[in-house]
């Protein structure tokens, strides 16, 4: 999958989670990617799945932070649900926590088993590609059976 396709994903699996304004901001620019995975390479690998454990995680290190402020004291008066705001530092770090789920045989295994459900492939060709399809066509799933 292309960037694009990555970052309309992760935006995507975003969306139900409480983030803070910097993210927000780059979600809207579409700068996920860049401004999230620097430096690691294996995040374009990362599955749906991944990407929410992603988030969830990122959840989770938000959490024990607010825990060790309350106890620290600095918790805010008369919240007794304080509401869980994601930040980019919390994604950063819960990125660099999580692994792709799939070996890479694998994901190359699925994309082989994926491909004749592709918008791409012609049903008299029997070859399963249209080689003359540009590039940014061959990616695009079917979406009827004409």
């Amino acid at each position: 999958e292309s960037l694009t396709e990555w970052e309309e994903l992760f935006s995507s699996i975003m969306s139900s989670w409480n983030i803070d304004d910097e993210v927000r901001l780059l979600r809207q620019k579409g700068e996920l990617h860049s401004a999230l995975c620097l430096n690691l390479a294996y995040a374009e690998d990362l599955s749906a799945a991944d990407m929410k454990a992603v988030m969830s995680t990122a959840h989770l290190i938000r959490v024990h932070e607010m825990l060790d402020e309350e106890v620290d004291g600095e918790s805010p008066e008369n919240t007794m649900h304080p509401k869980v705001i994601v930040g980019k530092r919390h994604i950063i770090e819960a990125f660099k926590r999580t692994r792709p789920s799939l070996l890479p045989e694998d994901r190359q295994k699925l994309q082989r088993y994926y491909q004749p459900f592709r918008a791409d492939v012609i049903s008299n060709s029997g070859s399963g590609q249209d080689r003359d399809a540009p590039a940014s066509n061959r990616n695009n799933l079917k979406t009827s059976f004409r």
